[in-house]
């Protein structure tokens, strides 16, 4: 199969990890440096429900209006319920990352999650019967190869006790970088 737009879904693969990448240190900046998990969690839910209604408001109504029409995709209390099984499943992601920033780096969360092409692997092998270029066999080894040597060291973020002032004027303690 001929793709033609192969290097710049590539390039755009690339761009992506970068911002994510990105978006994963400026999120291990804010739960140590500025309040914690408690009021980055906040911010991302406020900030996070505003800008998806807004999108959603001008870019996928009609998507959204069609989704839930009768006899479309699904039923309506099904559409719902994969509504709400997204939101939960999501927060649960959103918790689970900064709790887990408050006590390792980003770098060690974005390795952890390239490790995850381990699953796509074996489901592609066993239920697909699709075995995958020996380049994915190659760049899976170095993903794994890199938590392992990242793990053999010390921790290159060192932490300590740090004050801050919370909204109430009290004293918190918190980890921080220095």
């Amino acid at each position: 199969v001929e793709y033609p737009n192969k290097l710049f879904g590539d390039v755009l693969a690339m761009c992506g990890g970068i911002v994510y990448g990105a978006n994963d240190f400026l999120a291990e900046t804010a739960v140590r440096k500025f309040g914690g998990p408690t009021e980055f969690l906040g911010m991302l839910g406020l900030f996070g429900l505003l800008i998806s209604i807004l999108q959603a408001f001008l870019l996928e109504r009609h998507e959204i209006v069609e989704f839930f029409q009768q006899g479309h995709a699904c039923s309506i209390p099904s559409g719902v319920g994969l509504l709400i099984a997204y939101a939960v499943t999501n927060t649960t992601s959103y918790v689970g990352a900064s709790r887990f920033l408050t006590m390792s780096e980003a770098t060690f969360l974005n390795l952890s999650f390239l490790t995850g092409d381990f699953w796509s692997l074996a489901f592609s092998i066993v239920a697909e019967r699709i075995v995958p270029t020996p380049l994915f066999f190659v760049a899976l080894t170095l993903t794994i190869s890199g938590v392992v040597i990242y793990e053999i060291g010390p921790s290159p973020v060192r932490e300590e006790r740090v004050g801050y002032e919370n909204v109430n004027g009290e004293t918190e303690l918190t980890r921080g970088l220095d």
